[in-house]
């Protein structure tokens, strides 16, 4: 599991809601709070977050919630843009899915999706490129190179786009 030092790296705008202050809990080893927000995110807004909740349901020991709750994802991922929520379109769904692939150990379809995200020319911002350096459930995969080439490249994607703006603010007097 990710250390403390490498969560602070990628997340110092301190606690947050949702999404990545569901991953605080996880990488802080708060295991017990993470529970108690999932449980009360369910009793209000029943579906949310199903690739972390079924995570954190896995590390729980329950591995039939964690893969109800994976099987919900994939079903709906698959269906595809036209039929799923606009996350896949933007590439979300696929960093979601290939976090579910590698956990499962399908490394070759979680690279698939890991691709396709590439492919998207997608620039991701810096915390979500971080929050893949650091998820737990890349650990199978990370140290490979197949992995840290992908992660270089987003990364060199990123910057490129902002080179780009800075640029065409420059030019136009904006800068």
């Amino acid at each position: 599991m990710a250390t403390s030092d490498s969560f602070s790296r990628a997340y110092s705008n301190g606690p947050s809601f949702g999404y990545i202050g569901l991953w605080e809990y996880i990488f802080s080893d708060q295991i017990e709070e993470a529970n108690r927000w999932v449980k009360l995110m369910e009793a209000n807004e029943p579906g949310w977050w199903p690739v972390t909740c079924g995570y954190l349901a896995s590390i729980n020991g329950e591995k039939e919630k964690a893969e109800q709750y994976f099987s919900k994802f994939m079903d709906e991922f698959n269906k595809g843009p036209k039929h799923g929520f606009e996350g896949i379109a933007f590439g979300e769904w696929h960093i979601e899915a290939a976090m579910i692939y590698a956990y499962r150990g399908q490394n070759d379809q979680a690279y698939s999706c890991l691709d396709e995200l590439v492919e998207m020319k997608n620039s991701l911002q810096p915390s979500v490129i971080s929050h893949l350096e650091i998820n737990p459930m890349f650990e199978n995969i990370r140290e490979e190179e197949r992995f840290q080439k992908i992660l270089r490249k987003m990364q060199a994607d990123y910057q490129a786009a902002h080179e780009r703006v800075r640029l065409h603010l420059q030019e136009t007097g904006r800068l």
